[in-house]
């Protein structure tokens, strides 16, 4: 049987007292420099570096299954956005206000459609 292993991470940037959350369906050894995949925290990388940045582990996930591992990595990621208010509250000012999250809602990186998140 197949074992499904990802995690939920923030990445923190200590310059601007900001940060990204973000999922990864991987184990967290085997990602260790990444810091991301939203565009402004990409954008951060190239242009200044790691420097300030730190990422830290917020739970790990384990499932059996596909669908489930997926739903539990969403759902994960959806309530850790809004628990760091990464995301602007106006929804206008994102990047300005709180943090890096370009949306309130998870992105499935494992190609999965959307009826079979739900």
């Amino acid at each position: 049987m197949k074992h499904f292993h990802g995690y939920i991470y923030i990445t923190l940037d200590q310059k601007y007292q900001k940060c990204y959350v973000g999922q990864k369906a991987i184990s967290p050894k085997k990602s260790e420099n990444y810091y991301g995949s939203g565009k402004l925290i990409q954008r951060i990388v190239e242009d200044r570096g790691t420097y300030f940045l730190k990422k830290i582990i917020l739970g790990e996930i384990f499932s059996n299954t596909i669908e489930d591992f997926k739903k539990q990595l969403d759902i994960c990621e959806i309530e850790c956005i809004y628990f760091f208010r990464s995301y602007g509250s106006d929804g206008i000012n994102y990047d300005q206000i709180y943090g890096y999250n370009m949306i309130k809602e998870a992105r499935s990186s494992l190609g999965l459609p959307k009826e079979s998140r739900e």
